[in-house]
């Protein structure tokens, strides 16, 4: 009987791209689309990156997979400072995940690597969010060189979305004059997320592939060949989760994963853990700013590299701001009395909200308009009629999201309708 397998053949380095030349178990080829180049682009020559560095990206978007199914995972080569942590990597996914069983195995030979002299003490992965900025000032006398990969946020197709947040790095790091690594990566187009992909490895458990298992060491690993080449000590990630949230979420970005990818001479470092969205916004607004104020990109819905501004993590963020006495104007939102007023019928009507982020975000955003006093606070004391112990319960919501329920499957039954004929 075929044991699982995943095998990683060849790093093949092409000037500043290598392509990953690998092959599976047929038992695993569901998982993954296998015509899609696995591929990475950096800005640099990757010919005197050794493959044992190199390789790190690829094994770190598979990981998961090899422990979730128990198979084999054979390189012929990875860096031994990685190497000697990645039980320890397990052990986070494990903590987390209590209920899932995680084994399998990785064939290679480790190698020690002599970094070269530090160029650039840090890196910082940059989205241009709330949690990057924050990372990003808090260790901005470190001067940190940014890393943006193109392909996570913004999908390597949309190349009109990615000029902009491109355009938009380049000025950062000009205004404060930091190095800037863009990153193009074909790594979320690696494995198949559909249903007959990935999801069946997490049948019958309320999590999601992407963000419960794989993005945090995923984007964490792009910067592996960077570090080596500037001989980096260091590498942040910003939070996205507080410790005040610890044990009600789930994330593959978290301190019991992350602080533990090292690669060469680098450690990851998870930042901004001991602080709650609320206090990154408030430090955000309150950052004594030498330049303008920065254009926060939060937004779930657009593919333009701009926030849509009526999405709820949009809206969630504008209310963050207001609540600190900031203008969203001023951080990349459109903000005016018509915004105010849609905002209030998607909370009343149409909105629906798990309970952690009621707690975790809305609670704080009215506390902090009371204890801001903010300016034309009577604007939004509708957020304070609203019932947030039956926020999704409101009939109003019912009937709407009945309707919605109704016009799609009539949507639905009409398309099959029209393609049968």
């Amino acid at each position: 009987m075929e044991s699982n397998y995943i095998r990683l053949n060849l790093c093949e380095k092409v000037n500043n791209k290598v392509i990953y030349h690998y092959e599976v178990s047929d038992s695993l080829k569901h998982f993954f689309n296998l015509n899609e180049e696995a591929f990475i682009e950096y800005t640099f020559e990757l010919t005197n990156i050794p493959d044992s560095i190199i390789a790190i990206p690829f094994v770190c978007n598979v990981l998961p997979i090899i422990w979730l199914t128990n198979s084999t995972l054979e390189v012929h080569t990875l860096d031994k400072n990685f190497l000697s942590h990645v039980d320890e990597i397990k052990q986070g996914y494990m903590q987390m995940y209590p209920s899932l069983c995680f084994q399998g195995n990785i064939k290679t030979m480790p190698e020690s690597n002599y970094v070269p002299e530090s160029k650039i003490n840090a890196g910082c992965f940059f989205s241009g969010g709330v949690d990057a900025y924050t990372t990003l000032y808090r260790h901005v006398d470190e001067a940190p060189a940014l890393l943006t990969i193109w392909g996570a946020d913004i999908d390597i197709s949309d190349t009109n979305g990615w000029q902009i947040i491109d355009s938009f790095n380049k000025k950062v790091a000009e205004q404060l004059s930091l190095t800037y690594f863009p990153i193009k990566s074909s790594f979320r187009r690696l494995l198949n997320f559909g249903e007959q992909g990935v999801s069946l490895l997490l049948e019958n458990t309320p999590y999601e592939y992407w963000h419960d298992f794989q993005h945090g060491i995923a984007i964490i690993s792009h910067g592996a060949p960077i570090a080596y080449a500037y001989g980096m000590e260091k590498v942040y990630i910003a939070s996205s989760f507080s410790e005040q949230q610890k044990g009600t979420y789930v994330c593959a970005s978290d301190p019991t994963i992350d602080n533990y990818v090292y690669f060469g001479n680098t450690q990851t470092i998870h930042d901004g853990y001991e602080l709650t969205r609320q206090d990154k916004i408030a430090y955000l607004v309150n950052y004594p700013y030498s330049t303008e104020k920065p254009n926060v990109h939060v937004c779930w819905i657009s593919s333009g590299g701009k926030n849509c501004c009526q999405c709820e993590k949009c809206y969630r963020t504008i209310l963050e701001i207001v609540s600190e006495g900031g203008n969203p104007n001023e951080f990349g939102f459109i903000w005016n009395d018509a915004s105010i007023k849609k905002c209030k019928r998607k909370h009343m009507i149409e909105m629906l909200l798990p309970q952690y982020r009621i707690t975790s975000y809305y609670y704080p955003i009215m506390n902090r308009m009371k204890e801001n006093n903010i300016k034309d606070i009577d604007k939004y004391e509708w957020l304070f009629r609203i019932n947030w112990d039956k926020f999704n319960d409101y009939p109003c919501k019912k009937m709407y999201h009945c309707i919605i329920s109704l016009l799609k499957s009539i949507k639905r039954g009409l398309k099959k309708f029209i393609y049968s004929k």
